[in-house]
Formats: structure tokens, C-alpha cells, sequence
């Protein structure tokens, strides 16, 4: 009889803790998500930002103390944008540009794996460290060689 109690007494009190655990444990998930949430929000504030500032005039969007929602609305920028001036015609060319200078690099990067990866040939060790090695240089590093290059061939303003 007094073992009966026991083992009720037990899991009556493994129960309990159960219900704890499982308590703590949604209260912490409902943290995690709350705080996700919220930086969900601060790292969406500047587009948002962005977005509502295209409805304001230049003279509202640079005024201080700031405001959030524009107080009186105006589709001006975006006419000026989409109609008097050839923004769609930039974000084909962009499109364009993107995409052959993408397919380019995946089309050479596959080739060179396939050569690195299935051939040998005298020096490839060595041509796989000097690749391995300028990835490593940081893109920074690609700029002044570039501008001299674009500066070389009038490629500035065309």
C-alpha cells in the first residue's frame, strides 16, 4: 500500500516538473520569437524608410526633426523617375550586364574546376595556390587596377 503511494507521489511530482519544463520552455521560444521579430523590423527600418521617403518632397524628406509617415503624400519623384527619364532602359541594360558578366563566371569557374578537379597537367598545383591565394585578396584591393583600366580604354561616361 505504502509503495502505491509512493510511485503516485512520483509521478505526480514528475507531472508537475513536466508541466514546468514545457512552461519554461514556450516562454523562452515566445522570447526567441519576439526578439527575432524585432530585428526583423529594425533590419526592414531603413527600406521602409527609403520607400516612404520616395512619397515626400525634397524639402519634407530633409527636414529635421524627421518624419516618419509623409504628411502630405506626392507621386512626384516617381513620375519624374519612370517617365522623364529612361530608368527602365537602365535596369534592362543592368539585367543585361549582370546576367553576361554571371553566366561568364559560371561558365569559366566550372570549366577551370573540371580542369583542376579531373586533369593533370605540369603546374597545377601551383596555378591552384596562385588562384587560391588572389581570392583571397580582398575586392578593395581590384579597385585602383580597375579604375586605370576603365580610365585606359574611355570607359568613363559613355
Amino acid at each position: 500500500m505504502s509503495q502505491t503511494n509512493v510511485n503516485s507521489s512520483n509521478e505526480l511530482f514528475d507531472e508537475k516538473n513536466l508541466r514546468q519544463r514545457y512552461f519554461i520552455s514556450r516562454m523562452l521560444r515566445y522570447f526567441a520569437l519576439a526578439v527575432v521579430i524585432f530585428l526583423a523590423i529594425m533590419l526592414f527600418m531603413p527600406i521602409i524608410w527609403m520607400i516612404l521617403g520616395s512619397f515626400k518632397i525634397q524639402r519634407v524628406a530633409l527636414a529635421y526633426p524627421p518624419e516618419f509617415i509623409p504628411s502630405s503624400p506626392t507621386i512626384d519623384n516617381w513620375v519624374r523617375l519612370l517617365v522623364d527619364r529612361p530608368s527602365i532602359q537602365w535596369l534592362i541594360n543592368s539585367f543585361v550586364v549582370a546576367g553576361g558578366i554571371s553566366l561568364f563566371g559560371v561558365i569559366t569557374s566550372t570549366c577551370a574546376g573540371y580542369a583542376f578537379g579531373k586533369k593533370e597537367f605540369p603546374g597545377r598545383t601551383i596555378l591552384f595556390w596562385i588562384i587560391l591565394m588572389t581570392m583571397m585578396l580582398p575586392r578593395q584591393i581590384y579597385l585602383i587596377p580597375l579604375f586605370v583600366l576603365m580610365k585606359n580604354l574611355d570607359w568613363f561616361n559613355s
